[in-house]
């Protein structure tokens, strides 16, 4: 892609994502005072804008790069780096994605009082949006987008806060979430420049969303 399509393919999933959310939101917001159906409902939405949005981007991710004769591995491919330095920021972006996920979660929990979930959704929640979050999530936004954008721009940081500022505008316009995802975004850029290797933030991220889901339930 040249600079004008990484930007168009930047804003453009943002854009189809919070549509969805949106149009997922109205659709359910008349049962707003019936909380318990309200909340499961809430949930099944979001995990049919998750499955639907995030894999049709990255399917759409998967064409541009074989068109362009770079395939998928070489985008999350690992380069060798000393094996303290992999395990000192893998464990960092892992402190950092696990910690803000479940204080989320918990934030909802209290402040929206998203209780009383159905057991079976947030089951099916846990064990599909979370290697769908961990995948797609961060090949995109880091392995894929970071990356690029480092080539674009003559400081590192420019990258980092473009791609981060794509990543939490991704999730919606919710202040505590702007914060949260912005730092994970963050987070990871740095890790991904230092470790050059996706796998850790991938699994990393897969574990935080299914732990966050499983927060719901407690």
């Amino acid at each position: 892609m040249d600079k004008r399509e990484k930007l168009f393919f930047l804003f453009i999933i943002v854009a189809i994502n919070d549509l969805a959310i949106f149009i997922a939101y109205s659709l359910i917001y008349p049962y707003y005072s019936y909380p318990s159906i309200f909340n499961n409902w809430l949930m099944i939405c979001i995990i049919i804008v998750t499955l639907a949005v995030e894999w049709s981007i990255f399917l759409y991710l998967l064409i541009k790069l074989k068109n362009k004769n770079m395939p998928l591995k070489l985008l999350i491919k690992r380069e060798s780096v000393p094996r303290k330095e992999l395990l000192t920021y893998s464990a960092i972006f892992a402190g950092v994605v696990i910690s803000t996920s479940i204080l989320l979660t918990l934030f909802y929990k209290v402040f929206y009082q998203i209780n009383n979930l159905n057991l079976s959704i947030i089951l099916i929640g846990g064990f599909t949006c979370a290697p769908t979050i961990g995948i797609v999530e961060e090949t995109i936004w880091r392995a894929y987008i970071f990356n690029e954008l480092k080539f674009e721009y003559d400081k590192k940081w420019k990258a980092i806060i473009y791609s981060s500022l794509s990543y939490s505008l991704f999730h919606g316009f919710e202040p505590i979430k702007l914060v949260v995802t912005f730092i994970i975004g963050i987070t990871g850029c740095i890790v991904i420049d230092k470790i050059k290797n996706a796998w850790p933030l991938i699994i990393s991220h897969a574990i935080a969303e299914f732990l966050a889901w499983t927060f719901y339930i407690l």
